[in-house]
């Protein structure tokens, strides 16, 4: 389910996410709003271009992702499945006290420390 994110003001300031295209920026601020209260969702490239970017059908979300991994996300495999994680997601995000615990496994310490 969709969620309510903020972006910092100094996030435009990232020298590192200022080297990625804007449209890349705008999927990573977007992407935001699809993750769960812990920073995580299902790494499904054709489901998130449907929800973050409807009717751009050129748009290579597994590039995107690649390219913002893994400075600012984390693609990570549990039992066959696939998913992200936002790296430093605690330090930029409060998410509502109602909303749901996190169902995504944890990303290992390995995969975290890549």
């Amino acid at each position: 389910m969709p969620r309510i994110s903020n972006v910092k003001p100094d996030f435009s300031f990232d020298v590192e996410l200022s080297k990625l295209p804007a449209q890349t920026r705008l999927f990573f601020i977007l992407l935001w709003t699809h993750m769960d209260r812990a920073g995580r969702c299902a790494d499904i490239p054709a489901k998130l271009r449907a929800l973050i970017f409807p009717y751009e059908e050129k748009v290579d979300v597994d590039k995107i992702l690649n390219s913002l991994s893994p400075h600012f996300l984390v693609r990570f495999e549990h039992e066959g499945r696939r998913y992200i994680q936002v790296r430093k997601w605690d330090k930029h995000q409060r998410p509502h006290v109602s909303e749901p615990a996190s169902t995504i496994p944890e990303p290992t310490e390995e995969v975290m420390a890549e």
